[in-house]
């Protein structure tokens, strides 16, 4: 049994980018290499395919790094 993929519900702000820079920063305390702009676009895809149920349109933004 498994607790994830969760049900997506319009609202939900708990991933956001204060939780990919999380993401981001644990991985590089690791050892991986910095995210560029588009690596920190397709960590917030695959994040977003792998919490949430339903395959949702996912807008990505490019932030400057």
């Amino acid at each position: 049994m498994t607790n994830y993929p969760v049900p997506y519900h319009d609202g939900d702000q708990r991933l956001d980018d204060d939780l990919l820079d999380e993401v981001r920063a644990a991985l590089t305390k690791r050892g991986f290499p910095e995210l560029t702009r588009v690596d920190y676009g397709m960590l917030e895809v695959m994040l977003v395919r792998f919490v949430y149920a339903e395959r949702r349109a996912v807008s990505v933004t490019l932030a400057p790094r």
